[in-house]
């Protein structure tokens, strides 16, 4: 038997909004409770995971009574499991937590070495429920299909309104079918995709000019002096634009 971080949970009033954030440490703090325990108290909306050195395997202990409470996942909305190494193993449990809850908004799995089938587990999952508002994955190395898949999701019908892939590994042709997808997306808010390799910004260019939401874009510095030119002009055409280090955070008129 083994014991994992993340067991003891100290429950606190969410800055904004209803319900409590079950913030976990591998510390018995004074008033803490059991993970399990603290799962099954309905005004649990917000569970912290972040930094706490979990594996795969035993983020997917945690995660497994909220998974079987009645509902599944209870009311929990936003989870945190960033900075964990749980690798592609942890993205699927997490994954099936998308599938099943019919209450989470928001997923943050930033820097958690997730490769291509975990990020194609999460991506597949968020698309079939539609339910996400806010995906965040980057650090990570998604690769190609998961690219894809990704754009996939920008492409669907769903409330997706903030998307980070940033440092994601990111392929060409996922990047491309990302700017294409903004085209046909009106509820995107807020999407990172830097540090990705740009080599074409004219979809990006066509997608700023008629998305109608969109108010934070974060792309890569494109490698060619002319995409660049390109990208300064949209900067100066729009209002509250600024050209940034390592990319260009965009703001449209109405966002």
């Amino acid at each position: 038997a083994w014991t994992h971080p993340g067991c003891f949970v100290t429950l606190a009033p969410r800055k904004e909004g209803r319900g409590v954030v079950a913030r976990c440490s591998d510390v018995l703090a004074p008033g803490a409770v059991a993970f399990s325990e603290a799962m099954g108290n309905p005004a649990v909306v917000e569970v912290d995971l972040a930094g706490l050195g979990l594996t795969g395997r035993q983020l997917a202990s945690l995660l497994a009574p909220l998974m079987m409470a009645t509902p599944p996942g209870m009311n929990v909305e936003i989870i945190s499991v960033s900075r964990n190494p749980i690798q592609d193993a942890g993205a699927e449990a997490l994954a099936a937590l998308i599938a099943c809850s019919s209450s989470l908004r928001a997923v943050h799995a930033a820097d958690c070495k997730l490769w291509v089938r975990g990020t194609l587990a999460i991506a597949d999952a968020a698309l079939t429920k539609r339910t996400l508002e806010t995906l965040d994955v980057s650090d990570n190395d998604c690769g190609g299909p998961a690219s894809l898949a990704l754009a996939g999701l920008l492409a669907a019908p769903s409330p997706l309104a903030s998307l980070s892939v940033a440092r994601a590994g990111l392929s060409a042709q996922g990047l491309e079918a990302m700017a294409d997808a903004l085209l046909h997306n009106h509820n995107i808010q807020a999407l990172d995709v830097s540090s990705a390799r740009l080599f074409d910004a004219e979809p990006w260019l066509k997608a700023l000019q008629a998305h109608p939401y969109l108010h934070t874009l974060a792309l890569p510095c494109a490698s060619d002096p002319a995409l660049r030119v390109k990208l300064a002009n949209l900067a100066a055409a729009h209002a509250g634009t600024s050209a940034l280090p390592g990319g260009l955070t965009g703001g449209l008129p109405g966002g």
